[in-house]
């Protein structure tokens, strides 16, 4: 798992730059921001550097979910197991969705084939297994390419940062959930959810795609 804000940046934004009586709590308090943000969004934004080949088995006829990848280089399938695999062409037989994500610095997560292309489909092809009992199975895509984002969005720094700063604020200052005491003597709880957090990551929740 990435941790999505530096604990020098933290210590900065609440004022403990040279300090570090609570790196032990910030740590934590990213570690655990990070990890939450990743399981509201379903994704994670961590950036790979090299270029790495994945396979896939594809389950839908049109198009192939990939996760996030900040650029594609390669895809080849093997359509019928037997080793045998065919390179195809970007443009001219699979698109990359969503169609606008380098104009909007957004990762590509899925292939969409052309019905003109080379493989028009991913369709399960048919085979006598053991017992000669037909069986189909899905073809395997083969993908080349950085993997994960190019870099983190700054709203996902954001809001680690916020859901950190919370956090530590929690375990150092209210234990029992209460931040203060209100001029009326009645406790000052933190509310159970940011709304400043769900503004930034909204975005970038991974939504399903339909093939």
């Amino acid at each position: 798992m990435a941790a999505y804000v530096e604990l020098e940046d933290l210590k900065r934004s609440l004022e403990l730059a040279g300090e570090s009586y609570a790196d032990e709590d910030l740590t934590l308090a990213i570690s655990a921001a990070s990890s939450a943000i990743e399981a509201q969004t379903n994704r994670t934004f961590s950036v790979e550097g090299a270029d790495a080949t994945r396979e896939y088995v594809a389950s839908r006829r049109g198009s192939l979910e990939l996760g996030d990848m900040a650029a594609v280089s390669g895809v080849a399938v093997d359509r019928f197991g037997d080793g045998t695999w065919t390179s195809l062409t970007e443009g001219e037989d699979f698109d990359l969705l969503p169609y606008n994500y380098a104009t909007d610095e957004q990762p590509v997560e899925a292939i969409q084939l052309r019905q003109s292309g080379a493989i028009p489909s991913f369709e399960p092809y048919c085979y006598y297994g053991l017992s000669d009992v037909q069986t189909s199975r899905w073809p395997v895509v083969r993908v080349t390419g950085r993997f994960g984002w190019a870099q983190v969005p700054d709203p996902i720094i954001a809001a680690t940062k916020i859901l950190a700063t919370r956090l530590v604020k929690r375990v150092r200052e209210a234990p029992f959930g209460v931040a203060g005491m209100g001029a009326d003597g009645v406790a000052v709880r933190i509310a159970n959810g940011d709304p400043d957090v769900a503004m930034l990551v909204g975005p970038y929740t991974r939504r399903r795609l339909l093939s």
